[in-house]
């Protein structure tokens, strides 16, 4: 329900600046706590709904202050991730 409602806002908005705030800060909030592989699925999952590229989700989500695994610790774990 909420990456519904995130996705649909998301589109709703053409201005680039204000989407990127909007990920950066759905991204943090989602991600706030928790382990680095939880935090892996959410980014997985978000990049899924939004049928967008994972690994630049990734690269936007570290960029932001999100903890996630380094590429080549996921690419052992996670037979669907490919490391760019």
């Amino acid at each position: 329900m909420a990456i519904t409602g995130f996705a649909y806002d998301f589109t709703s908005t053409t201005d680039e600046d204000i989407r990127d705030q909007m990920l950066k800060d759905f991204l943090q909030n989602a991600t706030n706590g928790q382990s680095r592989e939880t935090a892996e699925e959410i980014v997985k999952t978000l990049a899924s709904q939004l049928q967008s590229d994972r690994n630049a989700l990734r690269k936007f989500a570290k960029e932001g202050g999100v903890r996630l695994s380094h590429d080549w610790w996921l690419a052992r774990r996670d037979p669907t991730f490919s490391n760019p």
